[in-house]
Order: C-alpha cells, then structure tokens, then sequence
C-alpha cells in the first residue's frame, strides 16, 4: 500500500508538475487569533513590521504583522501538549487544508491517498513516537483524518525533487566588524495564502525552561526554522535534486525520519552548534536539502549543502578570507540561479551596502525585506509574492533581541524597484 501510495503521488506531480502556484482567488481571511496581546518579546524594540514596497494584486491586504505565539511543554504527555491550542485555530485548520487542496489536484490526490493508506503504524515507520502522538491527538481534536496530518507533516519529502522548481526560501547568516553572527530567513511558498492563517511562533517548553523556539504551522509538529537559545539556530531551504521515486523509496521502505522531524529531533537534543552541524551533515535524508546555521560565537555561521546520503559541501564563514556571510537561495552555490528567480544577487548587493560594520538584527530584517532588483537581468525581489514571513535570530542574545518573526500578510507583486 505504501508503494501505491507513492506510484499514484509520483505519477501525479509528473504529469501536472509540482511548481508552487499561488492561488491568489482562494480568497482566505486572514486572521490574527488575538496575537496582538501576545507579541510580547519579539516585537519589543519594532514599532511596525518592516514591510517593502507593497503592490496589490487584487483582494484585501492585510498589513505584516507579528505572528501569534502558542506554547508547547515537553514534560506533558504527547497526547496533551496542543490539546488547550488546536481550538484557538481549527476553523483556520480546516480552511488552510481545504485551500491546499484547491491549489493543485495533486495535493487533493495526495492527501486522498494519505487518508486511505497512512494509518497510525505505517506512519510510524518515519514518524518518531512522540510526534505521531501528538498528530493522533491533534486529529481527533480538530475532527482532521490523520491520514491528511502525516501527509502534511511529510510534505516537504513528498514533493522536493527536480520536477519542482519550487522557488522556494532566503536564508543568511553574517558576521558584525565587532563578532555578533546573525540569522535571517524568509520562507517563501506559493501555498502561502494556505500557511499565513496556520503560521505561529512556539515556544517549546522542559523542566520549566525555555529550550528552543519555533516557526511552524498548526497541524505539522515539525519544523524548519529554529532557534536553540544561547547556542545555535537553523533555517532549512528547499533543495530540488534527484527523482521523486527516490523521496518515496527513503521514506516508505528504508523508513527514514521526515526531513522537519528531524530537524525537531536535533533542536531537542543539539546543545552546541557544533554538535547541530553534525548531527544535518550526518542523518540520513528523504530528500536533498539546504540547511543554514548559526552559532554565538565568530565565524559560526555555514551553509550544509545536502544529498540523501552525505554532505555535498559544507560553506562557512571565513573572516580572514573575506566571507563575512553566507547566503542560500535553493540553488547549489557553485551554479547560477534561473533566470527570472535570482535572489542571490540582489540579496548580495544589500549586504555588500551593509558591510560588517553594518550587521545588526535590524539592518539583517531590511535586507529579507529588501525589493530591489533588475527584473531584465532576471532577478526577482528578496521579499516577494509568496514570501509567507521572515524571521532572524541571534543565538548568542538572550530575550527581546533573540527572535523576532514577521508574518507577511501583506499582498506583493514580483516587480522590483529600482536599485
């Protein structure tokens, strides 16, 4: 069964493709569950979310704003850790499923077959327990098959592969003049308008300490940008390479971990940024991926570019060399971004006008928020139409100036202005 599974998803994303189209009709409301009196710390210091040039594209737009904050406490048993948050966004839930499935019939197709065949001991097999607990509590709460939250939760290894193309994620790490590495990422999708209504900051909880923080999607208990305080943090980019059988073969028959649990797994368990480092060069992946992390100290800072099986090269930051940042835009830094979709370089030429003397949080935030590009030269803006928030960290810093996660509700347009 899981065979059929994966011939009828492959066959599907073969034949009508899996390019991340933005249905601009879906027409969601957006809404904020009553984040503004939970902001709390990672607004502190930001009066307004910076937010680029806005160009409409039909239909309101709600302006950036902060995401909502839930809290996740691992000393409780799986089965009781979102019970009091699933139905603060369960109406939402349901529209974000339904959306995603109207995008494409091949996500509906998908999700249909994950109904029929993933029941909670197949899921299993590349689940770890203690999440598939949580998906199963999650399920009966929000009245959602489980089928429809494994899938999603394995979203990610079920569609990344060269027949993608997904122009998908920014991530960056820099280094100040004085030493302070930052992190900054935007997450960009072309199911955004499905993930803007779901997206939430979670602080994850044990023996009554903050551990890490999140930003994930209520329905999925993985994740791929994390901060582990005081030690490192990581964003993971899309890395479209290799057949999509492959995905299928690693995840149903050789049961690997889904790529955003173990990205869950090494937050939980990494307590240096050394050990984070090896723990993604090392595991053993459903798909090939990008994985960019930052430490507290200088020259902590490196791009893990990443197959199945092994690591295809590993870039740090390198100070004396000149290499005060790194930068990862889903394409292999070693051959040119497509034409139409280069980010790489207008991103470069923000940092360049930055300088190392210029690196602070903020100033990291207005180069993810930055539109200006040379459309002709085919590039496109590093803030743009599917980008779904942007987020930036500092492991070494500790409260307000640690995390901060702007939620990109605002509607764009892929136009650039002028540089």
């Amino acid at each position: 069964s899981m065979l059929l599974l994966g011939a009828v998803c492959a066959h599907c994303f073969t034949e009508i493709g899996v390019g991340n189209n933005l249905n601009a009709e879906s027409g969601l409301a957006l809404q904020t569950h009553g984040m503004e009196d939970r902001v709390g710390r990672y607004s502190q210091g930001r009066e307004t979310p910076a937010r680029g040039n806005n160009k409409e594209r039909g239909g309101a737009s709600t302006p950036d704003h902060f995401p909502p904050i839930i809290s996740i406490d691992l000393d409780r048993p799986p089965m009781q850790r979102w019970v009091s948050i699933v139905p603060r966004f369960n109406a939402s839930l349901h529209a974000a499923i339904a959306a995603f499935k109207a995008d494409r019939v091949a996500y509906a197709l998908l999700l249909s077959a994950a109904d029929a065949l993933l029941t909670v001991r197949r899921a299993s097999d590349f689940l770890p327990p203690d999440e598939l607990s949580e998906l199963s509590s999650i399920a009966a709460i929000a009245a959602i098959p489980i089928g429809t939250l494994v899938a999603l939760n394995g979203f990610y290894d079920l569609t990344a592969s060269r027949k993608t193309s997904s122009r998908a994620c920014t991530s960056i790490v820099a280094q100040s003049a004085d030493g302070a590495v930052v992190h900054g990422r935007n997450l960009d999708y072309g199911l955004r308008a499905a993930m803007l209504n779901v997206t939430v900051v979670a602080e994850w909880r044990r023996n009554g300490r903050l551990l890490f923080t999140s930003v994930g999607f209520v329905g999925t208990v993985g994740f791929n940008t994390v901060l582990r305080h005081g030690s490192w943090s990581l964003s993971h980019d899309e890395r479209d390479q290799g057949p999509l059988v492959a995905n299928f073969i690693d995840l149903f028959l050789r049961h690997r971990v889904a790529t955003f649990s173990m990205i869950r797994h090494v937050a939980e368990k990494a307590g240096t940024y050394t050990e984070a480092v090896a723990a993604v060069a090392a595991a053993r992946l459903d798909a090939p991926s990008y994985f960019v992390i930052a430490g507290t100290q200088p020259g902590e800072g490196a791009i893990i570019t990443r197959s199945r099986d092994a690591d295809a090269g590993v870039y740090a930051l390198d100070v004396p060399l000149g290499r005060w940042y790194v930068l990862e835009t889903n394409y292999d830094l070693w051959v040119p971004p497509a034409h139409g979709d280069d980010r790489r370089h207008p991103a470069a030429r923000a940092l360049a006008d930055l300088g190392p003397g210029g690196v602070t949080s903020d100033s990291l935030l207005a180069v993810l928020s930055s539109r200006r590009c040379n459309r002709s030269a085919g590039e496109r803006p590093v803030l743009n139409s599917e980008t779904v928030y942007t987020t930036v960290m500092q492991p070494a810093k500790s409260g307000s100036g640690a995390f901060t996660t702007i939620l990109r509700t605002e509607q764009r347009s892929d136009e650039c202005e002028a540089s």
